[in-house]
């Protein structure tokens, strides 16, 4: 599990370092991705076992690269977290985070299976970017079928 999870936090790192890279093409904004953002993310799970893999990492860039305080979890500051990687206690209980600064670009991972062949759990996430909802992210997930997802804002 903590190889899956510094995988994870891999892709993240990776995510956010190549995002800078991209060319611009005619069909692209990424004027989007050269503004600042505030974002929140509300998280709710439905069935979600004590034995069930489901693991959501946040992981923000800033323009700057200062502050070592991006996130804050149920209105709490996470003190010294680039990274966030949410608890099950914050994912059975349903969870909200937040960015403490405004931010470059916001990668969420998620990721999980059902750890029991008859048994699902299902999640939703519903974002919001600088004040603008976005579509939700919505998934069951089962045994057979591991769900791994990032999202780049």
């Amino acid at each position: 599990m903590k190889k899956f999870n510094l995988i994870l936090c891999l892709f993240a790192a990776l995510a956010i370092s190549l995002n800078g890279c991209k060319k611009k093409s005619d069909g692209d904004n990424l004027d989007d991705y050269n503004k600042l953002k505030s974002a929140k993310f509300t998280i709710t799970t439905s069935n979600l076992l004590s034995s069930d893999n489901f693991n959501v990492l946040f992981t923000g860039a800033q323009a700057q690269g200062q502050a070592k305080t991006i996130f804050k979890i149920n209105g709490v500051e996470q003190a010294n977290k680039i990274n966030l990687q949410l608890s099950y206690a914050q994912l059975k209980e349903g969870v909200t985070v937040e960015t403490t600064t405004p931010l470059s670009t916001v990668v969420m991972n998620v990721s999980g299976y059902s750890s029991t062949a008859s048994h699902t759990f299902s999640f939703i996430v519903k974002p919001v970017i600088n004040g603008e909802v976005k579509p939700d992210i919505s998934a069951t997930l089962t045994y057979a079928n591991a769900y791994t997802q990032s999202y780049t804002y």
